[in-house]
């Protein structure tokens, strides 16, 4: 089967409750496959099913250890902590010194002052994208220091350092999402994690379907805000105010509070809705209760369904970053997905 096929072949023997055929998938996988974290979870809930209890225990710990949706669910599971594995780059102050003095640098930093970002990306680029290993790592450290999160979040990421847990997942626009959070009646973790998915924190984002912002905000979608939710007039919403970090921000919590309105309060649905729209999203929840995170393995659009796990595994990530210890994902354990809503 292609990695397609055994998604599919995963979600609807997960769909069915064929526990025993879920550990037969797994066994017909490769060894490299097999040390997936996705794999090793639906290995251990089978287990865990089918009463193999020590193994099971085995596999959720193993899988506890890693910082992803797979990893924070288990260890939800095994009522954990969450791991971030938090390991920093260590960059001298000598290379970060060196680095501002170069021409290139310092053209971008001005441009990026300026907010003239097309510029300012081309000029970084000259270092960030051909300089040497240790110039690429330097300078997206710089990066980081002057609040140029994008592109400190791609360079840790094209040269490996995944571990970066706070330069990779940055405290941007804190104030502004704090308040627009708050106005809204949203939790500031869900609101960061759904601008690191969607954006990465470049403000001037444009995406190939029209999605613009830090929170990629479709321009049909801020005239539905304006016109059709509560809260004071917004005005004549324009593709360039869309651009800019305060109304743009303002907009998407604002449709945000109005998803978690019309889900009766879920922000799992909510979240799905925000990436395929709630009309799709409605059609997919199914008529007899299913688990959370097997409805999940059915959402049948890939793209919304990475998009969920992502934002899950964010949403943690953030929660702590803030200061919040909670384990996110413990009250889906329970969560019980269906047509009417949900339950848990």
């Amino acid at each position: 089967l292609s990695d397609t096929g055994k998604q599919w072949a995963l979600a609807s023997v997960l769909k069915a409750g064929r526990w025993d055929q879920v550990v037969m998938l797994y066994n017909s996988l490769s060894s490299e496959e097999r040390e997936q974290g996705q794999w090793r979870y639906w290995r251990a809930r089978a287990l865990e099913q089918l009463r193999f209890d020590d193994e099971s225990l085995q596999e959720f710990e193993h899988v506890a250890g890693s910082r992803s949706y797979y990893g924070f669910l288990a260890a939800a599971r095994l009522q954990q902590a969450p791991q971030l594995q938090y390991e920093p780059v260590r960059v001298e102050p000598e290379q970060i010194a060196a680095l501002r003095n170069e021409p290139s640098v310092q053209r971008a930093l001005e441009f990026f002052k300026l907010n003239r970002l097309l510029e300012a990306r081309r000029e970084w680029n000259v270092i960030g994208m051909r300089g040497t290993y240790e110039q690429q790592v330097a300078t997206s450290v710089l990066a980081y220091e002057e609040g140029w999160y994008d592109q400190a979040i791609f360079g840790l990421a094209r040269t490996g350092h995944f571990h970066d847990v706070e330069r990779r997942f940055p405290l941007a626009y804190r104030d502004l999402l704090q308040a627009q959070a708050e106005a809204n009646g949203l939790d500031v973790a869900w609101v960061y994690a759904i601008a690191r998915r969607e954006s990465a924190f470049r403000a001037d984002a444009v995406s190939p379907a029209g999605a613009r912002g830090l929170l990629q905000v479709m321009p049909s979608t801020a005239q539905y805000v304006t016109r059709r939710t509560p809260g004071p007039n917004l005005g004549r919403v324009t593709n360039h105010r869309l651009l800019q970090p305060e109304d743009n921000v303002r907009i998407g919590t604002r449709y945000m509070a109005d998803l978690m309105r019309r889900t009766n309060q879920n922000w799992i649905i909510a979240t799905a809705g925000y990436n395929a729209g709630m009309n799709r999203v409605v059609e997919w929840l199914p008529q007899q209760p299913l688990d959370f995170d097997i409805w999940v393995e059915n959402v049948p659009y890939q793209e919304t369904r990475d998009y969920l796990k992502n934002v899950l595994a964010y949403k943690q990530i953030y929660s702590i970053l803030l200061g919040n210890e909670t384990q996110v994902l413990s009250p889906l354990i329970s969560l019980q997905m269906y047509a009417e809503g949900s339950s848990g």
